[in-house]
């Protein structure tokens, strides 16, 4: 027989279908148990795996409910007025009676008495049937949940009015939510459980006025308030748009409701928003919407905010949550303060004295708290309080420990906030700068953030600002681009009134020149680019097209206006507006004009040696370098007549003593190369040596400086003259610029002669530079005979000579015939210790720019060996002398040869094993690791030689073995002990996974060997370690490597714990390459059976072993030479010997170093300390002897 229905309520004549209409019904009761749901659900959505014998009871019962889907469509047609047949109203019945009946039993068994079981039996039956799918089955547990809402005070998990939010946390731990819903709501104060069972049985009679009283604890103003707070807090979860009117809200609520009541209620409402640590859009949403409730006003208190007793009550608890154990709690507290800190209004007696000491204390505590999250906040919150006055000079305590964040804390969200919120003085000026150079983005972002919109240009020095551009503009990361290009472009520009030319005086432009067209770039794409076009403002619009004509075209003559011009010339260009370019500069005569006026400007500051001339001068020629580079750019074609007349202007200009320097000259040869085509370069030669020609001997006299005696005699006596009557008035600084012009009359002569001779290098230099196709015409010979050669010679000036051996470097580049012919000068001034650095640095590098054109056999010319042709022996000296400065002990000399091979190895025109070796030791080598640039190469090179080229790849492989051979056991006093093995291997087995499988195999058996060969060696874990990292496949030879990994297991002296474990763990591996490769496994084990003598052999001598190995007596008679394993025991004692051998050494250099000390000269000492490269390719003693001969190196074999 069916259960009896309980009796319907009156007030709902139908049922509701919804969670909406369920809490528009039960207004006050069935909303707070909806919220109390979606809190628990927030706060216990994981269930615990032990559930208990009444949940799985439960569970099942739930599991009965029949046809859910069903039982929705019948009450949808009941709802609309239609009548349908079914039997889903019993089974709905059912099982109500039965979730009813289980509700009873856990009443009357008293299982809601503890909190733990209170928790656990309420999550059973209460909140996963609300999270099931069918809406029926949702609204039957809402009827439940009335029987258990009013649990004992003592069940509940949320706050009470007497504990504080810290005393609660710590009683009682919170599990981790494993997932967070979108909206949460609150639990409240519970009935006891006499209450409940009232409730119960007044809600079977149907009585729903004593159902709603007794549910909500009583009636009256304080439960109204309770709950409209809640109803405040519930829209403002779901929606900001409502924030608004819900302040509107409680503020007249707090004019009519209890004080009391309504502190308590907000507080129990705050200590839900901070159970939640997960960032959710709800919760945020409400963090937002207390700040704001914080700041509001009442209207009929002008003066007053909501309240100041109840402000200064929120941040009491607050402030107190921040000591609570749990961190989301603690975290949300600070972000809570911080937020009210941030919309309070800064004028006021908001708070008073007590509590803003009791922030900045409790505040300043957290800043040392272990979650990144909660020392976020606290630097939030502190930017408010900090004094502006006192961080002005340096005595203010939290500007000071956020300076120190900023730069010490190890987490990037905490650098980024502090840097947010420091207030801006000469210390946090300087941290900021620095975190320009965070490991992390957007560390680095919100530095450029902070210096754009809180830090003035002049505030910066100009070396500074120029830093920040250039590490800005080339950042890797686009985020950080685009913030320096928003500093530069709208904060920087808008402090320069928008005017381009003032933003660039703010940059040292002639020294930063590159920097400064990359900023200018990034300006011009930003307003010309038609995809940025609404990105670009107005003012950013109107500085791109700055007006050069008219009033404003003096400008050009000026630093800033020429950079201004060809940046803006090379923009328009390369988006296609020639059209533009046509109308800035129409023919390339009148720019002539314009570079004439500029070349006059500089003749007239080199006339005088004044102080204020020589910038002037320094100005003017770089304005005439500018020029020169935008005509360049400009597509001069068709304009005949402007390039003659630039021709004629760069012929004369160039024949002027007080005129153009070095980089003037190689515009201006630059521009005469760009008006000829590649088929006619040797009309540009020719022009250019007419020009040297001209310069060396001229057919006239210039019209700019005196050039007979007698005109130069004249000038000399109305100088003298002047100088008296300068020192007779005590004019004493014209005095001294006319004591400087009669000395430099003086020696004209002398003067003439050598700044001509400089100049016709410079050009001679010039031309050779812009020569692209190798090619040697008799103009290019007269160049070297008269030029060249003679300056090389010149040993008072080291300018000129420095200047003619760059010119011989690329003479020699014309033909490999001028290369050999020509290379021992370089070889030359290499080896001369007398020369400069500088000069030596060049000769090495115009060697090897030689060897990558024309190759070692090509050039070189030295004598030959016996049996061997003469470019062979003679590339193999020149290669080993180029491999000896790799070992110098000149920083600048070293990094030129490593540079050298490495390009050359790149290219493919000199990959040799033995170099490759001395690259990789001098690359891990302790004298090498202060030079960052070196290492930067070497860790360039190498991946693309594994992974790029074949030749390169096979040298590795090549390398490989030979190399760990020898940095495993290096000979005694080599430098090669301070190499780190562990480090090189690693990268040996890196660049060796580009190779195929059996150059794997071959290194672990290589590996292997040294393990057997030593297995109380120094470097058995490293090496062990370094055996799991080889890639290993089913294609390699798996049987022999167990074989060998099982030889060295059985030896006894293999007793290190660590490698053992490493072996064990290798040994894994095979197996299971074993079971991948099918029918192998079993011939392996077969063959386990029926191992050969020689295996056996070497299980029986593993008992006797030294020191440093094992010995192997009579293997080699046993073992059949056929046999792979046997090959790999010989290579095993043959190792053994080398390292028994070298352990030996060791002892004897040790015992006998304070007797050679004494007999042995200091020379003598430091020539038997082997160099690095030397070691590296196991160079003999014996070639040590002749201190004199450094090219005579003999490498032992690698059989060895």
């Amino acid at each position: 027989m069916a259960p009896q229905l309980p009796p319907p309520s009156p007030p709902l004549p139908l049922r509701p279908t919804t969670f909406e209409d369920t809490v528009a019904v039960h207004d006050a009761d069935l909303a707070q148990v909806l919220f109390e749901h979606r809190l628990l659900s927030a706060v216990y959505s994981k269930r615990p795996p032990d559930l208990n014998s009444k949940k799985r009871k439960l569970h099942e019962m739930r599991k009965q409910v029949p046809d859910v889907d069903a039982l929705a469509r019948k009450r949808k047609l009941d709802l609309e007025g239609t009548a349908e047949t079914s039997n889903v109203e019993p089974a709905r019945a059912r099982a109500l009676e039965k979730r009813s009946t289980a509700l009873d039993h856990l009443l009357d068994d008293g299982a809601l008495d503890r909190p733990s079981m209170a928790m656990r039996n309420y999550k059973a039956i209460v909140v996963m049937p609300l999270r099931m799918t069918h809406e029926e089955a949702r609204l039957a547990a809402l009827e439940g949940i009335i029987h258990l809402r009013r649990a004992s005070s003592d069940s509940s998990p949320s706050l009470t009015n007497g504990a504080t939010a810290s005393t609660v946390w710590k009683a009682e731990a919170r599990p981790t939510p494993s997932a967070i819903p979108r909206s949460l709501v609150f639990t409240f104060p519970q009935n006891s459980y006499e209450q409940r069972s009232a409730l119960k049985r007044t809600t079977k009679a149907g009585n729903d006025e004593n159902v709603e009283v007794m549910a909500n604890g009583g009636g009256g103003p304080g439960h109204d308030a309770a709950a409209k707070l809640r109803a405040c807090f519930d829209e403002c979860q779901r929606s900001a748009f409502t924030h608004t009117k819900a302040i509107q809200r409680i503020v007249a609520l707090q004019e009519t409701a209890p004080e009391a009541t309504v502190e308590a209620q907000f507080k129990k409402l705050l200590n839900h928003i901070m159970r939640v640590g997960k960032r959710e859009p709800a919760v945020e949403r409400l963090v937002a919407f207390v700040g704001l409730c914080c700041s509001a006003r009442s209207d009929n208190a002008d003066n007053a905010n909501i309240g100041n007793a109840l402000l200064e009550k929120l941040l009491d608890h607050l402030l107190d949550a921040l000591q609570a154990k749990d961190k989301s709690a603690r975290m949300r507290a600070a972000q809570l303060v911080s937020n009210i800190l941030g919309v309070i209004p800064r004028d006021g007696d908001f708070l008073q004295d007590a509590t803003w000491d009791k922030l900045e204390s409790r505040m300043l505590g957290r800043l040392d708290d272990k979650v990144a999250n909660v020392r976020t906040q606290a630097v939030r919150a502190l930017e408010r309080l900090q004094d502006t006055e006192a961080c002005a000079n340096g005595k203010d305590p939290i500007c000071s420990k956020l300076t120190t964040m900023m730069e010490s804390d190890s987490s990037a969200e905490v650098r980024k906030a502090s840097v947010r919120a420091v207030v801006i003085n000469k210390a946090s000026l300087k941290a900021i700068l620095r975190r320009t150079r965070d490991t992390k983005d957007d560390v680095r972002a919100a530095s450029y953030e902070r210096i754009g919109t809180h830090v003035h240009i002049k505030m910066l020095s100009i070396s500074h600002r120029v830093a920040l551009l250039n590490e800005g503009l080339n950042d890797r990361s686009q985020v950080v681009r685009l913030a320096c290009e928003r500093m530069f472009c709208e904060k920087w520009l808008a402090l320069a009134g928008g005017n381009p030319l003032s933003l660039l005086k703010y940059l040292d432009v002639e020294a930063s020149l590159e920097t400064v067209l990359l900023a200018l770039r990034v300006l011009f794409d930003a307003a010309f680019d038609k995809s940025r076009a609404q990105e670009a403002s107005e003012e950013l619009r109107r500085a791109a097209d700055w007006d050069l004509s008219g009033p404003n075209a003096k400008l050009v003559l000026t630093p800033e206006g020429a950079v201004y011009l060809r940046a803006k010339c090379e923009a328009l260009l390369r988006n296609g507006r020639d059209d533009d370019v046509e109308a800035l500069i129409p023919d390339l005569t009148s720019f002539g004009e314009v570079m004439a006026v500029c070349q006059s400007q500089v003749v007239e500051s080199a006339a005088t040696k004044a102080a204020e001339d020589a910038d002037r001068l320094a100005s003017a020629r770089f304005v005439l370098e500018q020029l020169l580079e935008t005509a360049r750019g400009l597509d001069a074609s068709h304009d005949v007549a402007g390039q003659h007349a630039l021709t004629q202007f760069i012929t004369k200009m160039l024949d002027t003593r007080r005129g153009p320097n070095l980089g003037v000259v190689q515009a201006s040869l630059k521009l005469l190369r760009s008006f000829v085509g590649d088929h006619m370069e040797d009309q540009f030669v020719r022009q250019g040596a007419s020009i040297v020609f001209d310069c060396l001997e001229p057919l006239e006299a210039s019209a700019v400086e005196p050039s007979s005696a007698g005109a130069d005699a004249v000038s000399l006596a109305q100088l003298q003259a002047q100088l008296e009557a300068a020192v007779a008035s005590e004019d004493y600084e014209t005095a001294a610029r006319l004591k400087r012009q009669v000395a430099d009359l003086e020696q004209s002569p002398q003067a003439v002669e050598a700044w001509r001779m400089e100049r016709a290098l410079v050009i001679a230099v010039s031309v050779l530079q812009a020569i692209r196709r190798p090619a040697v015409i008799a103009e290019l010979q007269g160049l070297m005979d008269r030029v060249i050669l003679p300056n090389l010679q010149e040993r008072e000036d080291d300018h000129l000579r420095h200047l003619a051996l760059k010119g011989l470097a690329l003479y020699c580049q014309l033909g490999a015939s001028q290369a050999r012919k020509h290379l021992p000068i370089l070889k030359m001034f290499l080896t001369a210790e007398e020369e400069t650095l500088d000069i030596r640095a060049d000769a090495l590098r115009g060697i090897f720019d030689l060897v990558m054109l024309w190759g070692l056999a090509a050039i070189a010319d030295a004598d030959a060996e016996e049996g061997a042709t003469p470019s062979e022996a003679a590339a193999e000296d020149l290669m080993f002398m180029l491999l000896g400065y790799m070992d110098s002990d000149d920083h600048t000399l070293r990094l030129v040869a490593a540079e050298g091979f490495a390009k050359l190895a790149v290219v493919g025109r000199l990959v040799d094993v033995r170099v490759l070796q001395c690259l990789i030791v001098l690359y891990f080598h302790p004298t090498s690791s202060s030079d960052v640039r070196l290492r930067q190469c070497l860790a360039v090179c190498f991946p693309i030689l594994a992974e790029n080229t074949q030749s390169g790849r096979a040298a590795i492989e090549e390398m490989a073995i030979p190399l760990l051979e020898t940095i495993v056991c290096p000979p005694p006093d080599s430098p090669l002990g301070e190499v780190p093995v562990e480090s090189v291997l690693q990268y040996v087995v890196f660049l060796l996974s580009f190779s195929a499988s059996t150059v794997q195999t071959a290194f672990a058996q290589a590996l292997l060997v040294e393990l057997l060969a030593a297995p109380t060696g120094p470097h058995i874990r490293v090496l062990s370690r370094a055996l799991n990292n080889v890639k290993l496949d089913a294609d390699c030879d798996v049987a022999l490597l167990v074989k060998v990994a099982n030889t060295l297991e059985s030896n006894k002296s293999f007793t290190d714990g660590v490698a053992a474990r490493q072996l064990d763990k290798f040994r894994a591996r095979l197996a299971d390459l074993l079971k991948a490769s099918g029918g192998k496994s079993k011939q392996i084990n077969s063959e386990d059976h029926a191992e050969d003598a020689a295996t056996k052999s070497a299980h029986a001598n593993s008992g006797a072993e030294s020191h440093q190995g094992v010995s192997f007596e009579g293997d080699e008679e046993k073992a059949n030479p056929s046999d792979e394993l046997a090959v790999i025991l010989a290579r095993v004692k043959a190792r053994a010997s080398v390292h028994e051998d070298g352990a030996v050494d060791a002892e004897a250099a040790g015992a006998s170093t304070s007797a050679s000390q004494t007999k042995e000269s200091k020379a003598r000492r430091k020539l038997k300390r082997k160099s690095i490269f030397r070691a590296a390719m196991a160079v003999d003693d014996d070639d040590l002897e002749d201190e004199d001969d450094e090219d005579d190196f003999s490498v032992a074999s690698d059989s060895e």
